[in-house]
């Protein structure tokens, strides 16, 4: 079926009341089989309902992790039933801290100290793809200081039979993605915990000239075989080009120098690292002041204490940043990010970076609701493509708000009946 409809798209500037441009434009409306790979929020819910098992909560959280449903996400984190509200900070000590140390903007500071490193480390909370956004604010800055090799823990490195749960929810045996870097996007079968924000990572890394690499140790669990083994895999890099000048983004202690951090002198990846070629890496931990639960009674105080708006950085009066220390393991720099703000459902960190809150309205589509409006790249084959964004709406009066750089999109509407639609759009 192919029909003919005039879609108004409204830009805006995030935190503004102000419309930014309106752009009409006539697109054709073709009806297509689409084998949709995310689970609706009812089906979730009912399956959640119904199920028994110990981990049904991290189960049906997978699920909102993989469409980056963020919000519902963290509701699950908070049904934990063992951890406990947080101490808020005392006025004593939240003066402490101003007085010791002023807040730099954090992509800056890090842009700054990456120049004379050969390896930088940042961690992330797996389930918190705020933290990839974040990384991919500062591939620019770091390609332009001569960074050109990126790895990524998420990338599969070969028979992965240890690991639970992969994006298509079955016991993980992929191989590595040798196309990767020659197809210039990520697709289903490049990894793990490829919601569109890491896939968004992936593609801005490879569009500025960064060659995405996987250093993962299979089939040995964790611990350390596993972080000596990721630290030999990123060491072939280094030995191959000697030159070369690395970016590793890793999940939580995997950036951690020094040692004890698994049992007795217990290594994570970048103390092994340091060991095994001498060089000392620029850590970033952007884990610990950063939220983990929706209900802020749940998550770290300091950054509701320093009430801050953009990701900081705290310097002493030295020019020293402050670190992150756990008995004898330690990240160089602790990055600091701000609770996170909703617009229209959708995190306002969303809207960063180079990414616009874009509009759309399809309440004249012929189609039932519920439906996700998923935002693919148009040069990409949406068969596989990690989408760059992904809303559900239940009904027709609510707008679809999408997380988009300027481009071609190709958009697709589909239902639970597996209708679907399929458009493309320009945002200029």
């Amino acid at each position: 079926m192919r029909i003919t409809l005039l879609f108004t798209f409204l830009l805006s500037f995030l935190n503004t009341c102000t419309q930014k441009e309106q752009v009409s434009i006539e697109s054709t409306i073709t009806e297509i089989e689409f084998n949709n790979p995310y689970k609706f929020n009812s089906t979730i819910e009912e399956r959640l309902k119904k199920d028994t098992l110990p981990w049904k909560h991290q189960t049906a959280l997978l699920s909102y992790q993989k469409k980056g449903d963020y919000k519902k996400t963290l509701e699950l984190l908070d049904l934990d039933s063992e951890k406990k509200a947080t101490i808020p900070l005392t006025t004593e000590q939240i003066d402490s801290i101003k007085s010791k140390y002023t807040p730099l903007d954090a992509g800056t500071f890090i842009s700054r100290q990456a120049r004379s490193r050969k390896v930088v480390i940042i961690n992330e909370a797996h389930h918190n793809p705020s933290h990839r956004t974040f990384t991919r604010s500062l591939l620019k800055e770091l390609y332009s200081s001569g960074y050109t090799y990126l790895g990524l823990e998420a990338l599969y490195n070969g028979p992965q039979g240890g690991t639970p749960l992969g994006n298509n929810g079955n016991h993980i045996k992929d191989e590595k993605d040798s196309l990767l870097n020659t197809r210039n996007y990520p697709i289903f079968q490049s990894g793990n915990y490829l919601e569109p924000q890491m896939g968004n990572l992936i593609r801005l890394a490879l569009e500025i000239g960064f060659t995405v690499f996987s250093y993962e140790k299979t089939g040995v669990g964790s611990g350390n075989p596993r972080e000596l083994g990721q630290a030999k895999n990123i060491q072939q890099i280094l030995e191959k080009e000697p030159n070369a000048k690395i970016l590793i983004h890793c999940g939580f202690a995997h950036a951690y120098e020094g040692y004890d951090v698994y049992g007795s002198k217990g290594k994570a990846m970048a103390g092994w690292l340091n060991e095994l070629t001498g060089i000392d890496p620029l850590t970033i931990n952007q884990v610990v002041y950063s939220e983990e639960y929706s209900k802020p009674e749940f998550n770290n105080p300091l950054p509701y204490a320093l009430s801050i708006s953009d990701s900081k950085v705290l310097v002493d009066k030295e020019g020293n940043p402050m670190k992150f220390v756990r008995g004898n393991a330690y990240t160089d720099i602790v990055v600091v990010h701000p609770p996170t703000e909703y617009i229209n459902e959708k995190p306002s960190w969303l809207f960063k970076y180079g990414y616009e809150d874009v509009v759309l309205d399809i309440s004249e589509l012929d189609i039932n609701f519920p439906v996700m409006v998923i935002a693919y790249n148009r040069k990409e084959n949406i068969s596989h493509a990690i989408p760059i964004d992904i809303v559900e709406l239940n009904n027709k009066t609510t707008l679809p708000h999408l997380s988009l750089t300027k481009g071609e999109f190709t958009i697709v509407v589909a239902n639970k009946d597996g209708i679907a639609r399929k458009f493309d759009i320009s945002v200029k």
